[in-house]
């Protein structure tokens, strides 16, 4: 007897049904319900993610602030020109030396492009760009498009991200490096593949070279293989070794580069340890281990020490975890131990550890730091909205849904306008803050190249600002450490002294003359070029 014939597949816009919905293949509760096919969803999508990054790059390359005084930006391009000059910084700040894939890449762009305030940020840039795209493709890997684009838009817009983009500062390439590792975790996952675990080990040892934040990136990979692994679920033993594997070269590939940059392999190491050794730091140090959680969760928005509408992100971040736990728990698993894990080093995890003197110094309260977490927080968010909008649409049909799409895209909407705000105005306080430092450098970049100039070496600002301006200016400059020696400076120089060198009684009055000076420019409340006279 023949085989009874099966009925023909019923398909929609040419697509297959899904077998748990019904409807078009690809279809979930995260990923929605497109009225298109697949074809016209991916065009739409990648189209949507083209203008995000086209944002991004306006916005940066718009608002370059470099310097800024959010971090340690004159450092980092102190180092990067005397690399670019073959100069390896063997007496750098031991706290800095350690990132070596921060002044590094910068080095290397200066070489290529010269010194100016575009290519001292363009490392930034390019790292900002680079975790738009990662966002994206880490979205699409676990949920689909729709979640890969919401999430590239969240993180283009968030505050401390994108303000951070245009400056010389570490949190956004350590965003990327991070980033970067976990998602070839997920796609080792996914794949079984063993080159993607070991990308996975490098990607967490280069991160740890860009920020003693990076431990963070190291130990969240092997701490997920190794629950994994005790759970008897995928991935392997294999797995491990193979991550494990990418951890070690990453280690020799350092080791190696300091051996001929320094001749000693673990100089990143050892100059941390000393530094912290010498300083005299007590045993245990931990600061407030609730200051990270009171920041993202603040009673009062004008008292968080992030940026106020940036809240808005964490808060929803409950209502979208909470979907993601009832809803999509084994797809969100790893974005919501990435959100828990890095959230709880950053409370009470070390910045740095010793045990030849005991030490335990737990990570500054910086908030800027909270970009450690900027990435699962995207996806999680944005998962949460997609799918809650997909269910929306099931539940409720084409007619409800609407208003439910309405409701979401102005609550988005909102988020991304006060989070924009928020990003412009810590770019105009940033620029503002460093204002005296630019009008005191535009002055002593007209002075004849023949003059001698006298600057304080704990305002870095002016002196890279006149390197900005002119690199030959800086030849016949002097750094001090303190208000000069009458004698000792002579005659048709210029010295700058900040204001609390000449006036502790911040009394706000123009400086009289200093040594016999007469002052050749004032800022009042901030400081003074003295002209120490032609005879």
């Amino acid at each position: 007897m023949a085989a009874a014939r099966k009925p023909p597949v019923k398909r929609v816009n040419g697509v297959p049904p899904n077998k748990r919905t019904g409807g078009p293949s690809g279809r979930n509760r995260v990923s929605g319900r497109p009225a298109f096919g697949p074809d016209a969803k991916r065009t739409v999508c990648y189209a949507a993610l083209l203008a995000v990054l086209l944002f991004a790059a306006w916005y940066s390359l718009s608002h370059i602030n470099a310097p800024s005084n959010l971090d340690d930006d004159t450092a980092y391009m102190q180092y990067g020109l005397a690399l670019a000059h073959g100069t390896f910084m063997e007496n750098a700040n031991p706290t800095l030396i350690l990132r070596s894939l921060m002044i590094a890449p910068i080095g290397v762009i200066y070489a290529l492009f010269g010194f100016s305030q575009f290519t001292s940020a363009l490392w930034s840039i390019l790292c900002f760009l680079g975790s738009i795209l990662l966002a994206f493709f880490i979205g699409k890997l676990l949920y689909g498009e729709y979640v890969g684009v919401v999430s590239a838009l969240l993180l283009s817009f968030m505050p401390t991200v994108s303000v951070l983009a245009t400056t010389v500062d570490e949190m956004v390439p350590f965003v990327f490096v991070s980033s970067l590792s976990m998602l070839c975790l997920i796609l080792g996952m996914k794949t079984g593949k063993a080159k993607f675990y070991f990308c996975s080990g490098l990607a967490a040892f280069a991160s740890f070279l860009v920020s003693p934040l990076g431990a963070i990136t190291a130990l969240l990979v092997l701490v997920y293989l190794a629950f994994n692994l005790l759970k008897k679920k995928e991935p392997s033993r294999s797995a491990m070794a193979f991550t494990v594997l990418g951890l070690a070269c990453g280690v020799l590939l350092a080791a190696g580069f300091n051996v001929y940059s320094h001749a000693s392999p673990l100089i990143e190491f050892t100059s941390t340890y000393s530094f912290y050794s010498s300083e005299n730091v007590a045993a245990l140090v931990i600061l407030d281990p609730i200051y990270y959680l009171s920041n993202m969760f603040p009673l009062n928005l004008q008292a968080s020490a992030s940026p106020g509408p940036q809240v808005l992100y964490y808060y929803l971040l409950i209502p979208a975890a909470f979907y993601l736990v009832i809803r999509e728990r084994k797809k969100s698993g790893v974005l919501l131990y990435w959100f828990a894990f890095a959230l709880s080093y950053l409370a009470i995890g070390p910045m740095h550890l010793s045990f030849n003197p005991f030490m335990y110094y737990t990570i500054p309260e910086l908030w800027r730091y909270l970009d450690s977490v900027a990435m699962p927080l995207v996806l999680i968010v944005a998962a949460g909205i997609v799918g809650i909008a997909g269910d929306a649409y099931s539940l409720l049909g084409r007619p409800l849904f609407a208003a439910v799409a309405l409701v979401s895209i102005a609550l988005v909407g909102y988020v991304l306008s006060q989070s924009f705000a928020s990003t412009i105005w810590l770019y105009n306080a940033s620029m503002a803050g460093l204002s005296g430092d630019r009008q005191v450098a535009a002055y002593l970049s007209t002075l004849p190249f023949s003059a001698n100039i006298y600057l304080p070496s704990s305002s870095p600002y002016v002196f890279t600002f006149i390197q900005l301006s002119n690199m030959s200016r800086t030849d016949n400059i002097t750094l001090i450490v303190s208000p000069p020696n009458c004698t000792s400076v002579p005659k048709r120089a210029y010295v700058y002294l900040p204001y609390e060198w000449y006036n502790s009684s911040a009394t706000g009055q123009p400086a009289q003359r200093y040594c016999g000076w007469d002052p050749a420019m004032y800022l009042e409340n901030y400081g003074t070029v003295y002209y120490t006279g032609s005879t």
